[in-house]
Formats: structure tokens, C-alpha cells, sequence
């Protein structure tokens, strides 16, 4: 049997419907604990559905730091959740995929840093 295609949506911190903005908050909380600091505001919400369920979310970030003399505009991606009964089936994949896309196309970065600052890879 195929497996259902992961439907991945992301929508700016204005424009996320209030009550799936507190659900994925709240998922949040429930995955890491309370966390004592918030680095930043999520600025941009990546939900992901699987059988039209939602499966995963990640949030993220974009700043604009200084890097041998010159301004790169940088991304941070964290909470990066997916549910245990959707697990192991691509999930945070097609997240990270969609973040990539939005990050490089739309949002023109130059680098994305995720979790705990741990450099990952440039956009561009």
C-alpha cells in the first residue's frame, strides 16, 4: 500500500489562524517542557498533515547578523515536532524541505541555523 502524501503548510505569525497557532504552541510545551527563555517570536509556522491529520510543526526565525564585515541574512528553525504515531514516515523531511524552499525562494537567506545554533547549511 503507498503511503499518503505529507501536506506541508506555512504561514507567517500574522496569518496563522489563532486557535492553530496555540495548538502547535501547546505541542510544543508538551514535547520540550518549559523552556525558561525564548530566544525570539516564531516568525513563520510549518504545519504538516498526513491522512489530513495534523502529524508535525516547526517554527522559525529570521534575523539579519554580521559576518566578516558583511550582513547575512540568517534563519533559525526549532521546535521541530512530529507526533509518535507519524513518526519514521518523513515528516520532519518534508518540514525541513518546505522550510528550505521558503527560506531560499521567498525569504532569501543566506544560512539557516537549527535548535541550538548548530550551523547547518547555507540556502544559497
Amino acid at each position: 500500500m503507498p503511503q499518503a502524501a505529507i501536506e506541508v503548510r506555512i504561514e507567517s505569525a500574522d496569518e496563522i489562524d489563532p486557535a492553530l497557532r496555540e495548538e502547535l504552541e501547546a505541542w510544543s510545551d508538551l514535547e520540550f517542557g518549559e523552556i525558561p527563555y525564548q530566544w525570539a517570536p516564531a516568525q513563520w509556522y510549518a504545519a504538516a498533515y498526513l491522512d489530513a491529520r495534523l502529524a508535525g510543526s516547526l517554527t522559525l526565525v529570521t534575523r539579519e547578523v554580521r559576518a566578516g564585515g558583511e550582513r547575512v541574512r540568517v534563519a533559525g528553525i526549532g521546535n521541530v515536532v512530529t507526533k509518535p504515531e507519524y513518526r519514521r514516515r518523513g515528516v520532519a523531511s518534508a518540514m525541513m524541505g518546505a522550510a528550505a524552499d521558503l527560506m531560499r525562494t521567498t525569504l532569501g537567506m543566506d544560512a539557516v541555523a537549527v535548535a541550538e545554533n548548530q550551523f547547518v547549511r547555507g540556502c544559497r
